[in-house]
């Protein structure tokens, strides 16, 4: 039997090695890892398919940074354009060749996860790869890549479907998937302290705090408490207070 925490642990090494490695890592290399896991065929695709998305690149100077003509991808609504990495390149043509499932298929998927059938995994994975992305997009205000965020997203999706796979849960799949993968994001962004400082600073402390209430009080389904508030997003009581004063302030007629 899969030792979940073992499992987990080596995952998230595993993840730290590929974002610092100068190149990509081959598949076997990867796997290597998980060798003492006892895998199967589609646990080891999954763990591959995981692994392997977008990781920071080195920076580079100026002139090499500045991408080509078009090689950006404008955001909905008229949103700020994105620049586009060589990696995040692969992953958006990958995103661009996953098969289209209907609503009714993404729900039979979820009933065959429940009851325990790993071949949907990898399917339901599809389905989200790209709701990956647009969540984070939504992060902007964040120091952190569009890359790392991918990841994370990806990472935390990954670990669900596997923690909801024969668990006979009938719940609503979306919001928990969706909730979990966005919990992932802000928890890498607040562990290594990505949110902008200056500038746009206040801002992105409005935006952490309002996302992060929202969240908790979705997952406990209650209201939090300042102290609740303020343990999730690592902000000192009294800076947090500031800013729930901040957001009411603009939140009034």
């Amino acid at each position: 039997m899969l030792d979940r925490a073992k499992f987990t642990e080596t995952l998230e090494s595993v993840a730290e090695i590929i974002r610092t490695a100068p190149e990509p890592m081959t598949e076997e290399e990867i796997l290597s890892y998980f060798t003492d896991m006892d895998l199967n065929e589609e646990q080891k695709g999954l763990v591959f398919t995981y692994l392997t998305t977008p990781h920071e690149e080195e920076k580079t100077s100026p002139q090499e940074s500045t991408p080509p003509q078009g090689d950006t991808s404008p955001q909905e609504n008229g949103e700020e354009e994105i620049q586009v990495s060589p990696v995040l390149q692969m992953y958006l043509d990958e995103l661009s060749e996953l098969p289209a499932y209907t609503e009714a298929e993404e729900d039979q998927f979820y009933r065959k996860l429940a009851a325990g059938d790993a071949t949907v995994v990898k399917s339901l994975a599809d389905c989200w790869l790209g709701r990956v992305l647009e969540i984070a997009k939504k992060h902007r205000d964040a120091k952190a890549t569009l890359e790392d965020l991918i990841q994370e997203g990806n990472m935390g999706l990954f670990l669900k479907l596997q923690e909801l796979l024969g668990s006979k849960s009938q719940i609503d799949f979306r919001s928990l998937l969706s909730d979990t993968i966005e919990k992932s994001m802000w928890d890498f962004i607040v562990e290594n302290g990505e949110i902008e400082e200056e500038g746009n600073g206040v801002v992105g402390k409005m935006s952490l705090v309002q996302e992060a209430k929202k969240l908790l009080e979705e997952q406990r389904g209650r209201g939090v408490t300042t102290q609740e508030l303020s343990d999730y997003t690592k902000m000192p009581v009294e800076e947090l207070q500031g800013v729930l004063d901040l957001i009411e302030k603009a939140n009034r007629p």
